[in-house]
């Protein structure tokens, strides 16, 4: 089996799938117990400072410049064309370009960081000085946060996400339980960060060995070439577009929320954000792989390419819907029983547009892998050039009309229209996805009215009961006309080896 086969092969890419779902779902499982625990122990406000100190992170990433994206395309690119020689220059030419970005990063970040906490971010007087030596310590260490996501690119592209996961899901722990162990010494933001900036640190040191272990010449000596700039750069300079403006419209929305109306209410928002984000782990696993597959795949089969992409967006809204239904019907009863009664009231709302945006959204995912891979990321930044001024006006404006549900029906609208940008541009790249793009249009609408009808019925058994039937429908239309009858048999066939085991 030649190399690019073997890195596009649908057992290995469905074996990397369900790596990175328990992956990622391992922590989440511990942030459930956890979330609540640092929410109620910290107050509103100063987990509202913690938040706001890692969105200020997540937006300065765009220092990264898109090299780790470009990184891992232009590694699985060789992979697929049997130029190994090229891994090791790639890797380590971005890395030493993201190091000196880092620097830059952490540089800015720590100058605008006095303007952010005494001026724009309405912190509280009394939490201004630990918040504002928070984001100085973030500043730097912001080299070493943003070199580790070129190291997991490279083992992407070698398709080593066994290895990938085996760190993930110790340190994905430690994000969540570092905090509690520092609670009994300290609710100080500043030592909770500082404890969770030594555990980046130590994961970027394990992505470096695990990166000589899947490639030795990568550890043999530093290789830097000119001659990788320029496709570095050629692919990074959109990616940094979309870098500058995606940030805006994923993490903005907090910063908002705290200027113009408290610290506290960015609690109210990102606590039922981030519960019903969760769900983006399935087109996060999903895409995470398809990524480097599909850039191997686009320059030796586009017809290959095109049935790889209508499988995993069909994957992706089976594992979707049912999940977004479920979180958005019950979502005043999953934050009664998560937080409190009266956290659920403010609040509730909020997880409802979330997760009808978060099964949109998930299934932009896969349209937008794809222009990735088909060398197109310039598409994506112009959609996000174009939604930027948009978004914020109509984000200013349903805060102050409707609060913190504003915002959320707000995003809700804006990944709608991402969604439909995407999947019309992925039709004039690959036309062989024409027909899936056609199909999860239908999928989506139906989705989304099964959704919104639920929340016109106030009473809980009668809520469950919709969604009982909605979901049995689902089921049997899905096996119908979602599965393939290869997948259809593939089914059965692990039912009836798997009954056995269940009666034993």
């Amino acid at each position: 089996m030649s190399q690019s086969a073997h890195l596009t092969s649908g057992r290995l890419l469905a074996r990397n799938t369900v790596l990175n779902l328990l992956g990622q779902a391992a922590p989440f499982l511990v942030a459930l117990v956890a979330i609540p625990i640092l929410v109620h122990r910290l107050g509103y406000e100063r987990y509202g400072v913690m938040t706001l100190a890692w969105l200020v992170v997540g937006y300065l990433g765009v220092f990264d410049m898109g090299l780790g994206s470009a990184a891992t395309k232009l590694i699985a690119e060789a992979l697929g064309a049997d130029e190994q020689g090229n891994v090791a220059a790639v890797t380590w030419t971005a890395l030493t370009m993201m190091t000196v970005s880092g620097v830059l990063g952490g540089a800015a970040m720590a100058a605008v960081s006095p303007w952010l906490v005494h001026r724009v971010l309405n912190i509280p007087a009394a939490l201004q000085s630990e918040a504002l030596h928070t984001f100085w310590l973030l500043a730097v260490a912001f080299p070493l946060i943003i070199c580790a996501g070129t190291l997991a690119g490279m083992l992407g592209a070698f398709q080593r996400f066994d290895l990938l996961n085996a760190v993930r899901v110790p340190f994905g722990f430690f994000s969540y339980l570092a905090p509690l162990a520092v609670l009994p010494f300290s609710h100080s933001v500043f030592w909770i960060v500082a404890v969770l900036v030594v555990g980046r640190a130590a994961s970027l040191g394990v992505h470096f060995l695990l990166c000589i272990r899947v490639f030795p010449p990568f550890g043999r000596r530093i290789v830097v070439r000119r001659a990788m700039l320029a496709p570095l750069f050629s692919f990074g300079g959109w990616v940094t577009v979309s870098g500058i403006t995606g940030p805006i419209m994923s993490y903005f929305d907090r910063f908002f929320i705290s200027a113009m109306i408290s610290v506290a209410a960015v609690a109210y928002y990102s606590v039922p954000q981030k519960a019903a984000s969760t769900l983006m782990i399935v087109p996060g696993a999903l895409a995470s792989v398809m990524f480097p597959a599909l850039s191997t795949e686009l320059a030796a089969d586009p017809a290959r390419s095109a049935r790889l992409f209508d499988r995993a967006v069909t994957y992706v809204f089976i594992a979707l819907f049912p999940a977004a239904l479920v979180m958005a019907v019950f979502a005043p009863e999953i934050m009664t029983f998560w937080i409190g009664s009266d956290f659920s009231a403010r609040s509730f709302w909020v997880m409802r547009w979330i997760a009808l945006a978060v099964m949109v959204n998930g299934l932009a995912y896969l349209p937008y892998t794809l222009l990735q891979a088909a060398h197109r990321p310039d598409l994506t930044a112009k959609f996000h050039v174009v939604e930027v001024p948009v978004y914020l006006a109509g984000l200013w404006l349903g805060l102050r009309l409707f609060g913190v549900e504003g915002a959320a029906f707000v995003y809700l609208g804006r990944v709608a229209l991402d969604a439909v940008l995407l999947y019309w541009a992925a039709a004039r790249v690959l036309p062989g996805v024409r027909a899936v793009v056609r199909r999860t249009a239908l999928r989506l609408a139906v989705g989304a009215v099964a959704i919104g009808l639920a929340f016109v019925v106030a009473a809980p058994a009668f809520r469950a009961a919709y969604v009982a039937l909605v979901v049995a429908g689902f089921g049997a239309w899905g096996w119908r006309t979602m599965l393939a009858p290869s997948e259809r048999e593939s089914v059965r066939m692990r039912l009836r080896a798997a009954i056995p085991l269940m009666s034993r």
